[in-house]
């Protein structure tokens, strides 16, 4: 975990292409909860309950040139990079996904 938690702080941003069963994405969810774009594909399927593109991340068409161009233009403009990480936090709270959303609902 340490070493995951490293390598996620020290990443642009977290690439989502759930397959299957994971079509909601820990990846996207792990680079939300530390403020990273998530770069998705627009058949993502659960991913993009939380991905909105050009607020949080990049969702984009499904193919290697769409996804090369999303990266890249993250990697080019790094201030947007940081912007769209940072808006993270209110993704993850808008879906409920937040620690004072989880201590409610085991109150309650």
């Amino acid at each position: 975990d340490e070493r995951k938690a490293e390598l996620l702080g020290n990443s642009l941003a977290v690439l989502s292409l759930p397959v299957d069963e994971d079509s909601y994405s820990y990846a996207a969810l792990e680079g939300a909860t530390a403020g990273k774009p998530v770069v998705t594909v627009s058949d993502a399927g659960g991913v993009l309950e939380l991905v909105v593109d050009d607020v949080n991340g990049a969702v984009c068409d499904p193919s290697p040139e769409a996804l090369g161009q999303a990266i890249d233009r993250l990697f080019v403009d790094r201030e947007h990079a940081r912007r769209l990480g940072g808006a993270q936090t209110d993704a993850l709270r808008r879906l409920g996904l937040d620690w004072d959303h989880v201590v409610e609902a085991l109150l309650a």
